[in-house]
């Protein structure tokens, strides 16, 4: 994948978060919102489907700096970015050790 194919920061934001959606269920972010006593919007997905849909996303892409993927991370609702995070180090990888 050349460079110029690589999709920014907002069009893998607005992915993950699509995917997200349609994968979760509005009683199980009602819970989760419920449980966490948060005002915080939730997708209601559970962790084997955040999981999944990141490891779908992550081999399309190039392995991505530490800042490439804070800036993907950062605009995600905090449940999701840490879900995220821990998909990505999973994978052997460590996005908080500056490169």
């Amino acid at each position: 994948m050349r460079a110029r194919d690589v999709p920014g920061p907002a069009a893998v934001v607005a992915d993950i978060e699509r995917r997200l959606r349609e994968a979760g269920t509005p009683a199980r972010a009602a819970a989760e919102r419920a449980y966490l006593k948060s005002s915080m919007e939730f997708a209601g997905a559970t962790v084997p489907d955040v999981r999944r849909i990141v490891r779908a996303l992550l081999p399309r892409r190039p392995a991505m700096a530490r800042a490439g993927l804070l800036a993907v991370v950062k605009p995600l609702p905090p449940d999701t970015a840490a879900r995220m995070l821990a998909a990505y180090r999973a994978r052997g990888r460590n996005p908080v050790r500056a490169r």
